[in-house]
């Protein structure tokens, strides 16, 4: 019965994500390929380190996209919940697009977060993410910079199937996911607006942790068009949890 209830909510979240789409009268249709690495090293209980490695393509094709960076969080648990996490997050991201039609674009952008995790069950977890974006963008044929603001919160609800008897089955993990945007100061390029979906991972006890996600996204191509574009994003990514050598060795 709880999976039927999950694969409700999933079904409601993508025909809400389909209403917002439909507001326009004319909206583009676009898809997309996004393919992400991932990887992570806990330094110790509070400290985390990670990375980002990702590439990007629409169809019809217009641009493809190449992204790094990497953030550090710290990570504790709140006095109020034993079960719950929260993390702070900061770090940076470096962002080249290159346009078939137009100048190549390239974007920095620093980030600052705040992750909650909460509740925080065995079989279900809800995640919630508050991250404020600077966006420094610059165009390939010299033609000045972009400062853009934006403001980004995501709520996630993971299930995890920790019952199972099944041992194949049991690492298994289904995820639904709503991210909202709200663009404080507009850019060339990427102004999102919401993004919705669900996803399915493995969690292999090697570390690695495959991950696909089906995602909605309601987008506009520049900072002066309305919200008339809807993207379906397939999206494979790749977590990857670095070991430490040392509690090997101590093994």
């Amino acid at each position: 019965m709880k999976i039927l209830s999950l694969f409700f909510i999933l079904l409601t979240s993508l025909i809400f994500g389909e209403a917002v789409g439909q507001q326009t009268n004319a909206p583009a249709i676009t898809k997309q390929i996004w393919l992400d690495f991932n990887p992570e090293y806990i330094i110790n209980s509070k400290f985390i380190l990670y990375g980002r490695m990702d590439v990007r393509t629409i169809f019809p094709q217009s641009w493809y996209r190449v992204i790094t960076g990497g953030g550090i969080a710290y990570r504790r648990t709140p006095l109020w919940d034993k079960r719950a996490e929260e993390e702070f997050h900061a770090g940076i991201g470096f962002f080249y697009t290159l346009n078939i039609d137009n100048p190549d674009r390239f974007e920095i952008r620093p980030y600052q977060g705040y992750r909650l995790r909460w509740p925080n069950f065995a079989r279900l977890t809800v995640q919630n993410y508050v991250r404020l974006e600077e966006r420094f963008e610059f165009t390939g044929d010299g033609g000045g910079e972009e400062f853009g603001l934006r403001l980004r919160y995501q709520i996630t609800g993971t299930f995890h199937c920790t019952h199972c008897d099944n041992r194949f089955v049991k690492p298994f993990y289904l995820l639904l996911s709503d991210e909202f945007f709200i663009n404080l100061n507009g850019t060339q390029q990427f102004n999102d607006l919401i993004r919705i979906g669900p996803g399915l991972g493995y969690l292999f006890p090697s570390g690695w942790r495959p991950e696909f996600d089906l995602t909605f996204n309601r987008t506009r191509g520049t900072v002066d068009e309305k919200f008339t574009t809807s993207d379906l994003v397939f999206r494979f990514r790749l977590f990857y949890k670095i070991p430490d050598k040392k509690k090997k060795q101590g093994k």
